[in-house]
């Protein structure tokens, strides 16, 4: 049973986990934009032209404790970003919102006293 277990595992796995959209926990790659930081901007070391601060439309495919790794079909690169070079990712326009687990970035702001 428990060799059954693991072979159904492993097939599950190498068939149809990365088509399981990241919301329900699979591994399927999100359409996302990056706004990179200016300050921690190091332009020469991107594979990608920025727009401003934007990069151009990207996949996530995976997310680690301290930065994120993404890919561009087109242009054939994967790359990571470390956390603290950008301030926020959001999804391309025209594909909604990413559903996953991505922690948001807030900006913290005063406010005012009564």
């Amino acid at each position: 049973m428990a060799v059954f277990a693991v072979l159904l595992g492993l097939i599950y796995g190498v068939t149809a986990y990365s088509t399981v959209p990241r919301w329900l926990g699979g591994g399927e790659s999100a359409d996302i934009q990056i706004i990179f930081k200016k300050d921690l901007l190091d332009i020469d070391s991107l594979p990608f032209k920025l727009i401003g601060t934007t990069s151009p439309k990207l996949k996530l495919l995976t997310e680690f404790t301290d930065g994120i790794l993404v890919s561009d079909d087109k242009r054939d690169f994967v790359v990571k970003i470390n956390n603290d070079a950008y301030w926020m990712i959001i999804g391309s326009p025209g594909f909604g919102p990413i559903k996953s687990s991505l922690t948001p970035t807030i900006v913290a702001t005063e406010s005012p006293t009564p």
